[in-house]
């Protein structure tokens, strides 16, 4: 009930075009390769951007194959890859899935400067936009 009056809500107040509306929020997929030509860093945020810490293993290992094939898809070197988790959550699990597949950098939500001499380099703080004074 609640997805079909979301639905009819964002088609009465938005658009009816929801794809087209999302297309024109998200990144197509030659904007991120001309982003990561021009210099920047493209990381992983998941697939899905599902709460990583919520999923089974497999899951977590599924969000995190597909989230790599996504940006192979786009042409960005995965040598050096780093992933923002998602709603900041992860767990061992997930942590063990990472190092696995050689992943540099892993940063939660929480809202610090980061002491790389003392961080995990999977559990980075780091300071969002939003936490900067205005």
């Amino acid at each position: 009930m609640r997805a079909e009056l979301v639905r009819r809500l964002f088609a009465q107040h938005v658009t009816a075009d929801e794809a087209g509306f999302a297309g024109e929020l998200y990144l197509s997929l030659d904007q991120l390769h001309e982003l990561h030509q021009e210099g920047m860093h493209i990381g992983s945020h998941g697939y899905t951007h599902a709460w990583l810490n919520s999923l089974s293993a497999e899951g977590q290992q599924t969000e995190v194959d597909l989230s790599l094939g996504f940006l192979r898809q786009a042409g960005i070197s995965l040598d050096v890859w780093t992933i923002c988790y998602p709603y900041g959550g992860y767990d061992e699990s997930l942590l063990g899935i990472l190092r696995a597949r050689r992943c540099g950098l892993g940063f939660t939500v929480e809202p610090r400067i980061a002491d790389l001499d003392r961080e995990g380099r999977l559990t980075l703080p780091r300071i969002d936009t939003n936490d900067l004074p205005s």
